[in-house]
């Protein structure tokens, strides 16, 4: 049984660090905890902002997955939010959040058949894999933060180069003409209008 754990444990963060973006991990902890676990698994992916999205990914075969409105999404959020189990417990699906360093980065959706039949094992794999998924997670957003930092430093250095090239350019021009107008004043006699 722990081998099997292991094998399941490794072949999820196998597979996530593979991921590119959100959809992509979502999609993985789908496939690999219906594989392991129980058939029809889903991941609803949370924004930014900590709000769930309004659709979320479901495994329906081992070739497709499918994409399933989200009912009320500020309903789900309620419920995560006030969640002081493991696990809410819907008619439809028990959910498990997915935790990460800064707040709630998804939901995984057990359907409730599944969810009452699942073991003692069964529930600490799930959980060792939701910790998997939410590391990836953490991991893509911490990498979107530094690619937006990144980038506002870079075009922050491009606003500069540019305010420099322009101050630049007006000055060498502006230089010339002062030195002419002080040479022609001082040419002229203080008295002469011109």
């Amino acid at each position: 049984q722990r081998e099997i754990e292991t094998r399941a444990l490794y072949t999820l963060t196998n597979r996530l660090t593979d991921a590119f973006d959100m959809p992509d991990i979502a999609a993985i902890a789908c496939s690999t905890i219906s594989d392991v676990i129980c058939e029809r698994a889903c991941c609803l992916c949370f924004d930014e902002n900590g709000m769930p999205e309004s659709t979320f990914i479901q495994h329906v075969s081992k070739e497709r997955q499918i994409r399933r409105e989200v009912a009320d999404p500020q309903a789900v959020l309620h419920r995560i939010e006030g969640l002081r189990t493991g696990c809410d417990i819907g008619t439809e699906f028990y959910d498990w959040p997915i935790y990460g360093r800064e707040g709630t980065l998804g939901i995984i959706r057990i359907p409730s058949e599944h969810a009452q039949a699942l073991t003692e094992s069964q529930v600490r794999l799930l959980r060792s894999m939701i910790e998997s998924i939410a590391l990836a997670m953490d991991r893509f957003r911490s990498s979107q933060v530094r690619m937006r930092s990144r980038e506002e430093t870079e075009r922050e250095r491009y606003r500069s180069n540019l305010l420099r090239s322009i101050s630049h350019d007006l000055r060498t021009p502006l230089s010339g003409i002062l030195g002419a107008t002080e040479m022609l004043a001082g040419m002229t006699d203080k008295e002469d209008q011109r």
